[in-house]
């Protein structure tokens, strides 16, 4: 099988997390009112109210974090030329497809999926 780049599906899609998160992601009541508001502490007649799970929260703040390695990805001037030309070398040379390589992947996405349980 020939490659010639890697693109891996993000684990989290951001769309899912945006339902879940709107400014901070700790959002636990909304209101849909018809009448005035009500005073501070108290709730007004006919609200609606909304609890965002421990998950949802757990994935806002994993949404955050993505967020926050990408800005500083980006900010990384180092591509490390020598470590692209190996990959492509051994992407061309069938290393990838090796036996020994496929189980190795398949053992680190075992354990990204058990941790992505583990939310």
């Amino acid at each position: 099988m020939a490659m010639n780049k890697i693109n891996a599906p993000q684990l989290v899609q951001p769309h899912y997390l945006d339902k879940f998160a709107k400014s901070d992601g700790r959002n636990t009541a909304a209101s849909n009112q018809h009448s005035s508001p009500a005073a501070p502490g108290q709730t007004a007649r006919g609200s609606e109210q909304v609890q965002i799970s421990e998950q949802a929260h757990k994935l806002a703040q994993m949404k955050r974090t993505l967020e926050s390695g990408r800005a500083a990805l980006a900010r990384v001037d180092d591509l490390r030329e020598d470590r692209i030309a190996e990959a492509r070398q051994r992407l061309s040379s069938g290393y990838y497809e090796s036996a020994e390589v496929r189980s190795h992947i398949a053992g680190r996405l075992d354990q990204v999926f058990e941790a992505m349980d583990a939310l």
